[in-house]
């Protein structure tokens, strides 16, 4: 026998939270970042050249975390539409 609606929105209501939680966890660390990665060059830029860097690198960090989680959040409701229900397919 397939699951109810309510057991399928149960299920998904455990994992979809947690994904979202994930994402906004990694952006507040993305966020928080001071210093550009690889700063072993640090002393030869300017603040200006610096703050740039730091900015590129959230940035790019941050469309990688949307991305991620963008796919996880995929998979989770196509893998809940691919569930049978007590209704039908």
């Amino acid at each position: 026998m397939g699951k109810t609606i309510e057991e399928i929105q149960r299920g998904f209501g455990s994992t979809g939270p947690s994904i979202l939680g994930e994402y906004q966890s990694a952006v507040r660390k993305i966020r928080a970042q001071q210093e550009p990665e690889a700063a072993g060059f640090g002393d030869y830029i300017t603040g200006a050249e610096r703050t740039r860097l730091i900015r590129e690198q959230k940035v790019a960090k941050e469309a990688e975390a949307r991305q991620k989680e963008k796919e996880a959040y995929t998979a989770e409701l196509e893998q809940l539409r691919a569930r049978p229900t007590r209704y039908g397919a």
